[in-house]
């Protein structure tokens, strides 16, 4: 019997739906958890916080080195390389997980003066390298076979009980070093449910089998994506591991931290899409090349249309944000948030990228721009926080990423032509214009719980009716919301 043919659109579809629903469960949850921290902890200890997930991020990659990428694109491709690779790949981790700890301790221990407490926590997050030895793998396989709404229900979970536990050790009264426990102790449960829910989608990890030879291509295939790994590890936590060294103080980290964590939390949303799309563009791409470049265009003109009212919206109203969310002295996090809130926009579009290139079997040239964006973030960094601090290392965020947006775009118009329509990108600018005159209008005059919802429908309603979308982006966009809708109201006669 012939294999079924899963449509592209539909598997994208479903598996960002899910994204998007269990992201917007976790990030409600997430920043009304961010606010509910900060608040408790206050900036000081917050920014040590903010320190030992810096530091541990920047070393985080060697517990991998690539492989969970690698994985799962292979078995996206074929299959049949789960029971290939699977048992392999576990005991590489562990090998990594090793390596790792020791760089990340030892490293904290020789190259820093972090105090006590920093360097304990430091300790307790390398122990989940070695339950992720495990976790990685099955998450791999459910990612390998476009069960994104599975890996995404099992985020949620996992974020709730990091949550709970967290939040129940700082009500005790408990420091900082208690949230990486929180991390800790639920990441076994998850991975309990993640065999119980492989076995349930009859996707079963294989029976144990190591082939030593196949080690050293292994590694050497995931090299590319370790590399990407590591540099996206850069560009995006050595701006708070070098604010420590150059001793900017832990207050001014915590209100650099605040901002960035609720920056990140935003981006949350579009990480769904582009981790919904690597699987399955990569089937696309093995079976039909040309598949690929209108999802590319169709979803760059999306990403862009909603990044960047965000960046004008969150310059305009950051103070407010700040001030609804956190206590007085959290305050001057509002500057570092009006600059960070820009970086959306880029890299919306330059992490949907990377995993198109991805798609594209052109990882080696996606390893090379990222590359060059944790050199260019890093070589910044040195420059601006001497002199202007966390400002700085803000301005330094968002001129990298705009950076990788522009290598990005140069290397995708190359491989699959011109089609972005750039004069959809003059309306986008026009609405935004208007959106930002009614927020200036209100600001003073409407709570910012209301002014965020009317600047939105401002934009929005100058969108559909100038033409930033078009005809069929409208009717697709229409489609999706009004067949959601309809599956949400009871049915007939039940």
């Amino acid at each position: 019997m012939a294999a079924v043919q899963r449509s592209a659109g539909r598997t994208i579809a479903r598996n960002t739906l899910f994204g998007i629903l269990g992201t917007l469960v976790v990030k409600v949850a997430t920043i009304s958890f961010q606010v509910f921290v900060i608040n408790t902890l206050g900036q000081n200890e917050y920014g040590q916080y903010g320190t030992v997930a810096a530091w541990t991020s920047l070393f985080a990659v060697l517990g991998d080195m690539g492989i969970a990428r690698y994985l799962s694109r292979e078995i996206a491709r074929d299959p049949a390389k789960k029971d290939e690779l699977f048992w392999d790949a576990v005991l590489l981790r562990f090998i990594f997980a090793i390596v790792c700890t020791i760089v990340t301790v030892g490293g904290a221990l020789i190259l820093t003066d972090y105090n006590t407490e920093i360097r304990i926590a430091i300790g307790i997050f390398c122990l989940t390298y070695f339950v992720q030895v495990l976790m990685a793998p099955l998450q791999s396989i459910m990612t390998g076979n476009e069960r994104m709404d599975a890996v995404n229900i099992l985020n949620v979970v996992m974020q709730l009980l990091f949550m709970a536990f967290s939040v129940a050790f700082l009500l005790a009264g408990l420091g900082f070093v208690w949230l990486f426990i929180g991390g800790l102790i639920n990441m076994p449960i998850i991975v309990a449910i993640q065999f119980w829910l492989v076995r349930r989608l009859k996707m079963q990890p294989p029976r144990f089998r190591l082939n030593h030879a196949m080690w050293m291509p292994i590694i050497m295939a995931s090299l590319p994506f370790a590399a990407i790994q590591i540099s996206l590890s850069f560009a995006f936590r050595a701006d708070t591991v070098l604010q420590g060294q150059f001793g900017v103080p832990f207050d001014d980290i915590g209100w650099y931290f605040a901002a960035y964590q609720l920056v990140f939390t935003m981006l949350g949303f579009v990480q769904n899409f582009t981790e919904a799309v690597m699987p399955t563009l990569s089937r696309e791409h093995a079976a039909n090349p040309e598949s690929i470049k209108p999802w590319y265009f169709n979803a760059s003109r999306v990403m862009f249309a909603l990044g960047l009212p965000i960046g004008f919206g969150g310059l305009l109203l950051s103070d407010k944000i700040i001030e609804l969310l956190f206590r007085p002295e959290i305050l001057p996090a509002a500057v570092p948030l009006a600059i960070l809130v820009w970086d959306i926009p880029f890299v919306m579009y330059h992490a949907f990228c990377g995993n198109v290139a991805q798609s594209m079997q052109k990882e080696r040239r996606a390893a090379y721009i990222y590359g060059s964006l944790g050199i260019f973030n890093v070589g910044l960094n040195l420059f601006f926080i001497p002199l202007f601090g966390v400002i700085g290392s803000a301005f330094t965020t968002v001129l990298t990423d705009m950076f990788g947006a522009l290598q990005y775009y140069v290397f995708l118009r190359d491989e699959l032509g011109p089609g972005l329509q750039f004069a959809r990108f003059l309306r986008i600018l026009v609405g935004c214009a208007l959106m930002g005159i009614v927020l200036l209008l209100l600001r003073d005059v409407v709570n910012v719980l209301l002014l965020i919802p009317i600047g939105g429908l401002v934009y929005l309603g100058f969108a559909f009716v100038s033409g930033v979308f078009s005809p069929e982006e409208r009717e697709r966009l229409v489609g999706i919301v009004t067949r959601r809708l309809a599956k949400l109201r009871p049915a007939s006669g039940s």
